[in-house]
């Protein structure tokens, strides 16, 4: 993960503390290089490019486009130079989605 710049928005070390467990990084590659994280089996998860392209096994995912990755305790990304993406995901809830008008309880 060399040639990373990593943030934690939320997530394991950071200072935003909630009530279910969930991910939210911010990462920045100025190289080619790859982005290995491990993730809990049973989270969903999902990355968006900000800037660049990445590959995901066989998948490339360019810039303003969204992949959602499939169950498994790896994710591995291979960066492009200058790129930039957020990976974001938690364990599902599992409970009913109440929607009244632009709330959802």
């Amino acid at each position: 993960m060399d040639g990373l710049r990593i943030r934690v928005i939320a997530g394991e070390n950071s200072l935003v503390k909630m009530h279910t467990k969930i991910i939210y990084l911010d990462v920045i590659s100025r190289q080619r290089g790859y982005f290995v994280y491990q993730v809990e089996p049973e989270a969903n998860v999902f990355i968006y490019t900000l800037e660049g392209n990445l590959a995901i096994a066989d998948l490339a995912v360019k810039e303003s486009e969204a992949a959602l990755l499939t169950t498994g305790n790896k994710v591995e990304i291979k960066t492009e130079k200058n790129s930039r993406f957020v990976l974001i995901g938690g364990k599902p809830h599992s409970e009913p989605i109440i929607l009244k008008g632009s709330f959802v309880y």
